[in-house]
């Protein structure tokens, strides 16, 4: 069993990837999943293969996510782009990152809720 350390929970700290990564391999985690790109500090290539670099040398995975790809969600962000360019910007970083995936949401709770419908109907 791998311990995985979403650092989503570490974002009130205003730590740097770096010492995120201090933390998750001082408390044991051998992945961290960066579930937002503004945790991660960007995407320029040169950081992310000094974030790779910095993970390896601690033993650490990483994993790559973003927020929303459903253009009707109120997370997500237009300026970016359409979902198919933002999805597409992400490749290189989750190969760089060593990502084998790029896990993205739908949207927020108040994305999922359909007027009309009680707990359990179905339509």
């Amino acid at each position: 069993m791998r311990f995985v350390l979403d650092m989503f929970s570490l974002r009130s700290q205003g730590w740097t990837p770096f010492e995120q990564l201090d933390f998750a391999a001082r408390h044991g985690a051998r992945v961290a999943h960066y579930s937002e790109v503004r945790l991660l500090g960007g995407l320029e290539h040169d950081h992310l293969r000094r974030v790779r670099a910095h993970a390896d040398a601690l033993g650490i995975e990483l994993e790559l996510g973003m927020l929303s790809i459903c253009p009707s969600a109120g997370i997500f962000d237009s300026s970016k782009g359409t979902a198919e360019a933002q999805i597409e910007a992400m490749l290189p970083a989750a190969r760089l990152l060593g990502s084998s995936f790029i896990r993205c949401v739908v949207g927020r709770l108040e994305d999922r809720r359909v007027t009309g419908l009680r707990r359990g109907d179905r339509r």
